[in-house]
């Protein structure tokens, strides 16, 4: 199965107080650390998905992952995701799935993104299950990239995740993200 992987790093991180992609995880800017668990999974077929501060933090992407910009990032990530998908779906149409990451979701190991490819069949979503819900990272099968181009505004994929058929692996670590400094600090103390 052919698949490719989006994760989203284009937003303007408000309540972060600075550039949140480019904050120091064990003294790699986080973008860097969510990308390299994902490169030997995803080689030519990784994608990044920048919009605010996207020059500062594309020399950390470039070499890692095929960089796509997103002028209108403050329609938020509904929209960001939508175009994005657009954009993978130009260089490569015949994908089965697209497994979609935070960019700060820096808790998350390969072998947690493994185990996610592992359990989708491509007939399915397969998402992480978390705190009760499901979540990103997920994996969008083909049949769903209609819907994720439909999305608009701040709304993500979530609802998408909502169906009864979606497919939920235990990550309870998905469940990290960095919000705010506080949260980083508390993440770097572990």
């Amino acid at each position: 199965m052919k698949l490719a992987c989006l994760v989203l790093a284009a937003g303007g991180s408000s309540r972060f107080d600075g550039t949140k992609q480019l904050a120091s995880i064990h003294g790699v800017p986080m973008v860097e650390a969510v990308l390299k668990e994902l490169v030997p999974l995803f080689k030519g077929n990784l994608y990044c998905s920048l919009g605010a501060n996207a020059e500062d933090i594309k020399p950390y992407v470039i070499d890692t992952a095929s960089v796509i910009t997103f002028k209108d990032w403050s329609l938020g990530m509904g929209a960001t995701l939508a175009y994005s998908i657009s954009k993978i779906l130009e260089t490569a149409p015949d994908l089965n799935g697209i497994l979609v990451a935070l960019g700060d979701q820096v808790a998350l190991k390969t072998q947690d993104y493994e185990k996610l490819i592992h359990g989708f069949t491509g007939d399915v979503a397969i998402a992480a299950q978390y705190a009760d819900l499901l979540g990103v990272p997920a994996i969008f099968p083909k049949s769903s990239f209609k819907s994720l181009l439909d999305l608009k505004g701040d709304t993500g994929a979530r609802k998408l995740l909502k169906d009864k058929n979606v497919v939920g692996v235990p990550l309870p670590t998905a469940e990290i993200d960095i919000d705010t400094q506080t949260d980083l600090l508390r993440y770097c103390k572990r």
